[in-house]
């Protein structure tokens, strides 16, 4: 979150005494030009920051949930991946041990 976004959300959230409300570093996050777009976003449309950041966490949450389900959905293409692994160690075991005993009988020689 841009500070600037933070310092709003502070303000809402906890007002303090004009005395104590420290604006530094304000002028340079405005012209850095980072949050240029949930600024005018915020001040186009009016939604007020309480509303706007409910509507990012519900984004969140949603997005969250869609993860899970696509986690969930896949679960049979990760066991499917891990028994192929599993096959796969096996498979370089008997090689090592194919190989270890060619070693030796090499040696042999």
């Amino acid at each position: 979150m841009h500070a600037m976004v933070q310092i709003l959300i502070q303000a809402t959230m906890f007002p303090l005494p004009r005395d104590d409300l420290s604006l530094d570093g304000l002028d340079e996050e405005l012209n850095g030009g980072d949050n240029e777009y949930e600024v005018a976003y915020i001040l186009a449309t009016g939604i007020k920051q309480k509303e706007y950041i409910r509507g990012v966490e519900n984004n969140l949450r949603q997005n969250e949930q869609n993860f899970i389900k696509d986690y969930i959905g896949e679960n049979d293409n990760f066991l499917l991946l891990h028994a192929k692994v599993e096959d796969c160690d096996l498979v370089f075991t008997e090689i090592a041990s194919i190989l270890s005993s060619f070693e030796g009988s090499f040696a042999a020689i």
